[in-house]
């Protein structure tokens, strides 16, 4: 057995696998339009005393799961869930429960399946994890997780809870009352955070505690505003300032049409002002903009000055199919929709142009760090995994490589008179799994090693894998 020991960058991979799904998962997910996508987001509001409680919202798409017939000749499918809540590294709390989709037949679409549950929580340093599994296809699961931190503000100090971004805010009816209700609203949360071409409104909600304390004149004001990935103030959609008097605890309700905004990351920031304009307080939440109508105006007026269209312009109609051929690994069912649809190379070069510029970590520089790495790792695929047939990129160990980075650890095991070949990686930490493993086998012995097992959700799944590679004799 040979081990081989390589460094593994964390940021890379969470950019990586953040923005090649939109949130928590791997990419491997886009090239199975049918996998289970989980979105989780939190939101943290004070009692006005030292105890506050954690909310936690998610969804899921009832069109990924499998639909069963029931007696009654609806179809019906069904989700396991399970919650893990950390505090401290210390278990906090468990949950696990179903839930329902039902329609009349497999054509009629439906809406996401959003729900949220809510705990009272203490000051500490909170890890949620969810996990949801298809209950008629088990193999067809993800996860999601984030980290939480809860901070002590006492009975006397100005605060502001997070910032709860919404697909919808209403009026609570009176005889209606649910999870989603805060005093007289009614918030359906949108924990993917995804706004833009299908969903232009962008709906928010914020709470101000102990006001009083922190202000000594009789009006004060709030400004919401969007920022984007370079730190930037936008001045369209302008910022939203409103005047109020000095109150107790204060609630702060809008919406913010994003639909003039390009594809990309963002974030929304609310501050309390004072009379005379000075800060008292800021909180902000991030946030993703898909917007590929906006995308192509914006590249056809700035294409000029952008340093990848400008590339682009260098390659011709089979160099353009070839750039988008090599990226199918991050490209969403929405960029695949629009790509087919395109009859010019003119409408190509600004498309990857566009897709490039909504991925890119850091608009200030002139490069654009996520594609130089990933076909940086693609280069290396193709060096380290070219089998007899196929480039090192199409192989299952070129699309792990490419997906997740060089693993910390690679353990190989040659052939024996018992068993093929085959390799284990370890990686110590993926964002939204923990420590992760994928074994692969050279399995017809022509030195293709094939993806057999992994720990991963959305990853193929064999814990009998030890017996599928042994030698039968």
């Amino acid at each position: 057995m040979l081990k081989e020991i390589r460094g593994y960058s964390g940021k890379i991979i969470l950019t990586l696998l953040l923005l090649g799904t939109g949130l928590t998962a791997g990419w491997s997910q886009t090239t199975q339009p049918s996998r289970l996508h989980l979105s989780l987001d939190y939101g943290v509001f004070n009692f006005g005393t030292e105890k506050n409680y954690l909310e936690i919202y998610y969804a899921l798409d009832p069109g990924d799961l499998l639909p069963q017939k029931d007696a009654n000749g609806r179809m019906t499918a069904q989700a396991v869930m399970q919650l893990t809540i950390l505090k401290n590294n210390d278990l906090f709390a468990t949950k696990a429960w179903r839930l329902q989709s039902t329609r009349k037949d497999t054509v009629q679409k439906l809406e996401k399946m959003v729900d949220q549950l809510r705990y009272e929580v203490e000051p500490g340093h909170y890890k949620i994890r969810l996990l949801a599994r298809d209950a008629s296809n088990p193999d067809n699961a993800d996860s999601a997780e984030v980290e939480v931190e809860v901070a002590s503000t006492g009975t006397d100090a100005f605060g502001l809870s997070s910032i709860q971004l919404a697909s919808q805010i209403t009026r609570a009816p009176a005889d209606k009352r649910d999870i989603f209700c805060k005093s007289t609203l009614r918030i359906i949360p949108n924990p993917d955070r995804f706004f833009g071409q299908d969903r232009p409104l962008l709906y928010y909600y914020v709470e101000s505690y102990r006001l009083d304390r922190a202000l000594t004149g009789t009006s004060y004001k709030t400004r919401c505003e969007i920022v984007d990935g370079s730190g930037r103030v936008l001045e369209n959609p302008r910022p939203r300032i409103r005047k109020k008097k000095v109150v107790p605890a204060g609630v702060d309700v809008g919406n913010i049409n994003v639909s003039v905004l390009p594809s990309g990351t963002y974030f929304l920031k609310f501050s309390v002002l004072d009379e005379n304009d000075r800060e008292i307080g800021t909180t902000s939440k991030k946030f993703y903009v898909y917007n590929p109508k906006i995308d192509q105006v914006v590249i056809a007026k700035q294409k000029h000055a952008d340093p990848l269209y400008q590339y682009f312009q260098t390659l011709d109609a089979p160099l353009l199919d070839r750039e988008y051929e090599l990226i199918t690994y991050i490209v969403r069912q929405q960029d695949r929709q629009i790509w087919e649809s395109l009859t010019s190379v003119e409408a190509k070069r600004e498309f990857l142009a566009a897709f490039w510029r909504a991925r890119d970590p850091d608009p200030k520089t002139p490069e654009n760090e996520m594609r130089e790495e990933y076909f940086k790792r693609l280069e290396e695929a193709n060096r380290r995994f070219r089998s007899y047939n196929r480039d090192g990129w199409r192989t299952d160990r070129g699309r792990i490589y490419i997906l997740y980075g060089p693993p910390d650890y690679i353990d190989r095991y040659p052939s024996t008179e018992d068993t093929k070949p085959y390799e284990i990686w370890t990686y110590n930490y993926v964002p939204g799994q923990g420590k992760a493993e994928f074994i692969f086998a050279d399995m017809n012995d022509l030195r293709e090693f094939q993806l057999i097992h992994a720990t991963p959700v959305g990853e193929i799944k064999n814990e009998d894998w030890k017996r599928y590679i042994s030698v039968i004799r």
